[in-house]
């Protein structure tokens, strides 16, 4: 009788795990090798990435608020600039998680195909044409109707994915791979196809939750605006939400297509999640201006409640318009003014009318003129008044 020379199961799998452990180890050993060797140059770009990110983010705001002529000031602030550089990366990334959303429930999607990962890549690419389409429709109606009727635009929506996704499935590698998974999964139900049929109503399911989600990436985009709501502002932003849903798509792609170690594939997934962010941040209308206006804030390189502000340099009462800044009291022979910090940076202040702190973000452009140029240490900040607090009666206890 011949010798059974099967390797069992239980040890090709163990094997098969301590290959891929090795793996792994072996390759962020040399992600942290690569490092070290070349750390001068990390370092240098680093410095050259972080005086770009300053200059970019600095030339954002002053332009949102109408003072580009305050640039070249507070470029020679550099001890400031990195911890604003450090709050704008902050609110960027929580921007990217937001909009990965979509992403997310993509992945789920493809993650049911974990069986068979050689087919995923094209599980992908096929499964991209539903949620364009059912985006599509989606966004069109949020911008153009907004009186429609959510059950039935929903049941639209879901139709149309799903009949997508049907004509999809007549795709060979879509076959086989439901087929594959449903073997593996159940392989009692493979032959009567249960087990692909719910498979496949449950990928459904989270291509329809894909394309719904997109509702965050919209009202993203629709917070951060800024501008005038006209036709075309709306068809732009339509047209931008459309764009991001779809770039979104692509981190979850990157990282099932492939073919390497898992931290490869995280580390070119989230690459491709910060790169899809950037750009999405880039073209989408006014959410540079909000990040950055946020970011001000935030640091409190912006503040929004008025002050009494002795003025100690170069200016007098009568440089002031009652009109736009009220009374201006004189203390000291300086004036006083009631107004607010909307940019204050090492020593560069620009202080604001008290009465503009309610203004928007899209109107500083026109307003910010009034705003008076001067220096922190030529500024004197006074004390507010503060409100008696009337006298509690005794209460006697017995």
């Amino acid at each position: 009788m011949p010798e059974d020379k099967s390797v069992p199961l239980q040890d090709s799998t163990t094997n098969s795990t301590a290959e891929s452990t090795t793996s792994l180890k072996d390759e962020i050993n040399k992600r942290l090798k690569q490092l070290t060797e070349h750390w001068t140059l990390l370092t240098f770009l680093a410095g050259l990435l972080s005086a770009l990110l300053g200059l970019g983010t600095l030339m954002a705001f002053t332009r949102a608020i109408g003072r580009i002529d305050l640039l070249p000031m507070a470029l020679e602030a550099k001890s400031s600039i990195l911890p604003w550089i450090v709050i704008i990366v902050f609110l960027s990334l929580a921007y990217i998680a937001v909009l990965l959303i979509t992403s997310f429930f993509y992945a789920l999607a493809l993650s049911m195909f974990s069986s068979t990962p050689n087919l995923q890549p094209q599980i992908a690419k096929l499964s991209v044409f539903p949620i364009i389409a059912g985006a599509a429709i989606f966004i069109g109606c949020i911008f153009h109707d907004p009186g429609w009727n959510k059950g039935i635009i929903a049941l639209l929506i879901s139709v149309v994915a799903t009949g997508i996704t049907i004509v999809t499935i007549k795709k060979k590698e879509f076959k086989l791979a439901l087929e594959f998974v449903a073997l593996f999964t159940h392989p009692e139900k493979a032959k009567s196809k249960r087990g692909s049929y719910g498979h496949l109503l449950g990928f459904i399911c989270l291509l329809n939750m894909t394309i719904f989600s997109a509702i965050y990436i919209v009202t993203l985009l629709l917070k951060t605006y800024v501008g005038v709501d006209t036709p075309q502002a709306v068809n732009q932003l339509m047209i931008v939400s459309t764009i991001a849903v779809i770039l979104n798509l692509a981190p979850a792609i990157v990282f099932f297509a492939t073919k390497h170690n898992s931290l490869t594939r995280a580390l070119r997934g989230l690459g491709t999640s910060i790169a899809v962010g950037l750009v999405i941040i880039a073209i989408a209308p006014g959410a540079t201006s909000t990040i950055v206006y946020s970011a001000a804030s935030i640091m409190g390189i912006r503040e929004t409640t008025s002050s009494a502000f002795m003025l100690q340099e170069s200016f007098g009462v009568e440089d002031f318009d009652t009109k736009i800044w009220g009374s201006v009291d004189k203390v000291r022979e300086h004036p006083v003014i009631q107004a607010f910090p909307l940019f204050a940076l090492a020593d560069i202040l620009l202080l604001c009318p008290a009465p503009l702190t309610s203004t928007k973000l899209a109107d500083w452009p026109e307003k910010s003129n009034v705003c008076i140029v001067t220096k922190n240490s030529a500024v004197t900040r006074l004390p507010g008044l503060l409100t008696p607090i009337p006298d509690q009666p005794n209460v006697q206890t017995h």
